[in-house]
């Protein structure tokens, strides 16, 4: 039942609308200065009703033409063009998923029936809970298997290009087809949290926010591991050596650090530096400077069942370039601080940060994923967190949303590449 709430849910947003509404290449051509980030955006528009088709990557100008510059002659330049190659390939994806996150931006809603759906999966939250743990669970085991088989892979003394190129180029139609749903659970989620709360289910909404955290944490692993896989295809079509070898790492006995679970209302109870998990809603972020740290990020973490929250903080660090937003629920690992420097001397939790240098030699998976970093984060900055996807805008929320889950797709830079870099150049100086 909780399935087909799901896609009335999309149905009252005309989700299965073949139009593109007014988001055309013209208007694209027009409006989007940026000169890479225009060539991304024609990308997207162009393969929008194709990007779930197992045979996008024969039609996908940019990894076609990876393949090539595999084959000519090494020069900086040429490394260059494939960093730029790779960066996008990854924007594409985080284009594409932030596209799906906000289609309902572009259409005409159906309220009525909006609101109808969202009912029924209040009345029916435990059977939605339910349905949204297995689709979770059974996303990150085929995302599990689908490395498993680059693992193998790259295990072989012999490298077949040929074999590889179609696995990568599979691996990439799977990458959409998996973004989108979890795109569009979000989206359902993030309402039906809302929905919940408005009806001061709020020991629901939580555990629906923690499910959803799950899929926002696998979209980033996604990310990371499309463009990883892509550059694990360019260093062993081209001889380079990797920065890791399948031949010395298990594929993956790596232990992410886990805190000891407390409640929000419980932490002030915490023994001092006490590593500590603890999860809620995004009410608000705050970046600013102390005498010791230009940037310090701090997160006020609520908890609406307790009616209590905690400060989150993060030096060096703006989760809101990294697309965290009030209303995200936000589940962290870190330490207990009484007297924090970072919040007025006040009650702290410092987030951990992973030290992924020394986890990778007991992971094949976490070196693969840490060797897109020039590209994508799967772990922003090596901190300990995850969270859900913020949406663009809210469809039913009488909430103010101050700014917008856009900001990792407007900050994360395509690749700060020599050639990139004189392009913008270039483009800013005759524009």
């Amino acid at each position: 039942m909780s399935s087909n709430l799901f896609d009335a849910f999309n149905d009252a947003q005309n989700l299965n609308s073949s139009s593109s509404g007014s988001f055309t290449q013209e208007h694209i051509q027009g409006k989007v200065k940026d000169d890479f980030f225009r060539q991304s955006l024609l990308f997207l528009y162009q393969n929008w009703h194709t990007m779930s088709s197992k045979a996008l990557l024969d039609r996908r100008e940019y990894v076609n033409y990876l393949q090539t510059l595999c084959a000519t002659s090494a020069s900086e330049e040429r490394e260059n063009l494939i960093n730029d190659c790779l960066g996008i390939i990854n924007r594409s994806g985080l284009l594409y998923l932030h596209g799906e996150l906000n289609k309902q931006i572009r259409y005409k809603i159906n309220r009525r029936k909006l609101e109808k759906t969202l009912q029924q999966a209040v009345e029916q939250r435990a059977d939605v809970l339910d349905d949204a743990k297995t689709v979770i669970g059974e996303m990150w085991d085929v995302f599990e298997t689908k490395l498993l088989r680059f693992y193998q892979l790259h295990l072989n003394l012999t490298f077949d290009e040929a074999e590889f190129y179609t696995e990568a180029s599979d691996f990439s139609a799977y990458i959409f087809d998996t973004l989108k749903e979890v795109a569009q659970r979000s989206r359902f989620y993030n309402q039906v949290i809302i929905a919940l709360q408005d009806e001061r289910k709020n020991g629901d909404s939580e555990k629906l926010g923690a499910v959803n955290a799950k899929f926002g944490q696998l979209s980033r692993q996604l990310l990371a591991a499309h463009v990883a896989v892509w550059k694990l295809y360019v260093d062993l079509a081209t001889e380079k050596e990797t920065s890791f070898s399948a031949q010395n790492l298990p594929f993956d006995l790596a232990k992410i650090p886990d805190g000891k679970n407390f409640n929000i209302h419980k932490v002030h109870t915490a023994d001092p530096e006490k590593f500590v998990e603890v999860k809620g809603f995004v009410e608000e972020i705050v970046s600013g400077q102390t005498v010791d740290v230009d940037l310090v990020c701090q997160v006020k973490l609520y908890d609406p069942s307790s009616k209590k929250h905690v400060w989150i903080v993060a030096p060096y660090n703006n989760l809101r370039s990294m697309g965290v937003e009030k209303g995200a629920y936000l589940i962290v690992h870190g330490e207990v601080h009484h007297n924090s420097e970072y919040k007025d001397n006040g009650l702290a939790i410092h987030i951990d940060k992973l030290s992924l240098r020394d986890l990778k030699p007991d992971s094949w998976k976490l070196s693969l994923l840490d060797s897109a970093k020039a590209f994508y984060m799967a772990w922003y900055n090596g901190l300990n967190i995850s969270w859900s996807l913020s949406p663009h805008r809210l469809i039913r929320s009488e909430r103010k949303v101050e700014s917008m889950g856009a900001a990792e797709l407007v900050y994360s830079p395509l690749y700060r590449s020599k050639t990139f870099t004189e392009s913008r150049a270039t483009y800013y100086s005759t524009n």
